[in-house]
């Protein structure tokens, strides 16, 4: 095996690239470890590389003496529900979109309007409040049900997909809703699970929607939660005396945990299927 040696640039770039990624997993390394300390731990450290005595007394306070659980399910209905509609919505408009039928360019061009055109929050606000969704979970999945985006993606991608098996398909009497779903889904599954993991990080990261359709607090989504959790000078008095003097800051870092845990579970899973379908979608432009 012939074995390629290493010049000053390869050497100098691999440096630059290990620098770039401690700088950007160092943020979140400091708040992961600062949420396992107490408060006078954490004061006598200047940069945080490792915790000497974990602990989980500020999970154990957020979980029982706080909302957040609360606001972690709120946020994962929202993510389930929100993803499972936008991926049917977003495909089979998509679907739709790539056929050669009188009006459909027309139709397309209006949808890619929507990504430079927004009507603002008040109209938006007036809509949902017509609607009956203002204060309700439902406003916060609808929208954002359909990602001009990734609908467009979606449809660069249907555009390619082999005519001859749809023809196929049809000559044994196969109807739409049957070709896509049988057909024309199952094989598209790397692309679809590329843009589900980014569909379900924008449900899961609903913050304003939040913050402007939904004043019950038992509807509020975990971003919220967190952007006026990070705002405050500090939690409540009795927070400070449940969990052995903790600082306020140590509570921040766990609830930022919290907030990010579920998707750094799911992620790892998907990430194969997200490799490829990026691939895919860069292949064919």
């Amino acid at each position: 095996m012939v074995t390629k040696k290493l010049s000053i640039a390869d050497i100098l770039i691999g440096v630059f690239m290990i620098i770039i990624c401690i700088i950007m997993v160092y943020p979140f390394w400091h708040v992961l470890m600062g949420s396992f300390m107490n408060g006078t731990e954490y004061l006598q450290k200047n940069v945080l590389l490792w915790v000497n005595n974990p602990a989980l007394d500020n999970y154990k306070y957020l979980l029982a003496e706080t909302d957040t659980l609360l606001y972690i399910l709120n946020t994962v209905f929202i993510a389930v529900f929100g993803t499972v509609l936008s991926v049917f919505f977003t495909t089979y408009s998509a679907y739709a979109l790539s056929k050669n039928i009188p009006g459909i360019k027309f139709i397309f061009l209006l949808v890619v309007a929507t990504m430079f055109i927004d009507p603002g929050l008040i109209p938006n606000y007036i809509n949902f409040k017509d609607l009956g969704l203002i204060n309700t979970r439902a406003v916060l999945i609808i929208i954002a049900v359909i990602n001009p985006f990734f609908l467009i993606i979606m449809r660069s991608n249907f555009i390619e997909f082999p005519k001859e098996l749809e023809e196929s398909a049809r000559i044994d009497g196969a109807g739409i809703n049957k070709i896509f779903f049988q057909i024309v889904f199952p094989l598209s599954t790397a692309m679809i699970a590329a843009i589900t993991v980014f569909i379900a990080v924008n449900y899961w990261n609903t913050y304003l929607p939040s913050v402007f359709f939904i004043s019950d607090p038992d509807k509020k989504t975990i971003q919220d939660y967190l952007g006026s959790l990070l705002t405050q000078e500090q939690l409540a008095v009795d927070a400070a005396q449940a969990v052995n003097q903790p600082l306020t800051t140590m509570l921040k870092f766990a609830s930022i945990i919290l907030g990010a845990l579920p998707i750094l579970v799911v992620y790892p899973f998907m990430q194969r299927y997200f490799v490829k379908g990026a691939l895919i979608g860069a292949v064919k432009g």
